[in-house]
């Protein structure tokens, strides 16, 4: 961890968000839960930033064709820096910010794998998988999980299938709506979690979900919630064994 806490300092978020995932794998491979909780505070913090920057940039509500949309986005996002604000990209070709929603034709394997160039790139991207028609749409994970939720459909005068430039009128709306949509997403994943008490497996499907829906403040929580439930757990068991 301390290569993401300095990295956390450089306000080099996107490097300390990988660094921290990293350093929650290898806590939970050695079920050294205190450590695991600390790192989510930190790995929360990044994530919540990349999705505050996200909101400040482009906005694109449907979807066609998984590369024609990769060739719009930057080949490399800028270096880290104090104002990653401004670098939401001139025109398409250059975006190193956006919100999208990804539809039909576009698969879920077709969201993994944007989701995956986007962090390779290191482009400040949220995506949100969604289908549907009429006045409301189905939200769904990319995920092994396959969380599902009803969201309203996007505001109507918003184009579909068309990049919206940051500040315009249409991206503040369509802004807005993504982001109620990402959390009614995160809370039927809460719904649906429906942990028993606290057990490695249980941390598991809540840190599933946690990935699954990265952008859920109230997940990470209940995954910070369940690993110190752990570490008492095991705290407890310690002493018992020693006396």
């Amino acid at each position: 961890m301390n290569r993401a806490s300095q990295a956390l300092l450089e306000r080099d978020y996107l490097t300390t968000e990988s660094l921290c995932e990293q350093a929650r794998d290898l806590a939970r491979s050695s079920e050294a839960w205190d450590d695991y909780a600390r790192i989510l505070m930190p790995l929360q913090e990044c994530r919540r930033m990349r999705r505050t920057i996200a909101a400040e940039g482009w906005l694109l509500i449907g979807t066609h064709d998984r590369d024609a949309l990769l060739d719009d986005l930057a080949s490399q996002g800028p270096p880290p820096g104090p104002k990653p604000f401004t670098h939401p990209g001139k025109q398409p070709g250059e975006i190193c910010a956006a919100q999208i929603v990804v539809t039909a034709p576009l698969t879920p394997d077709d969201t993994r794998i944007i989701w995956e160039t986007c962090r390779q790139r290191r482009l400040w991207v949220e995506l949100l998988l969604a289908g549907g028609s009429g006045p409301s749409r189905v939200a769904r994970s990319w995920g092994d999980n396959n969380l599902t939720a009803e969201i309203p459909a996007p505001p109507g005068d918003i184009p579909i299938d068309t990049w919206i430039e940051p500040r315009h009128k249409h991206a503040v709306t369509g802004s807005t709506w993504f982001q109620a949509a990402c959390e009614t997403l995160g809370n039927a994943a809460l719904t649906a979690l429906n942990t028993p008490p606290a057990t490695p497996a249980s941390l598991d499907q809540i840190a599933q979900a946690v990935d699954a829906i990265p952008d859920h403040e109230l997940l990470h929580q209940r995954l910070y919630e369940y690993a110190r439930l752990l570490q008492r757990t095991h705290t407890t068991s310690d002493s018992k064994t020693t006396t």
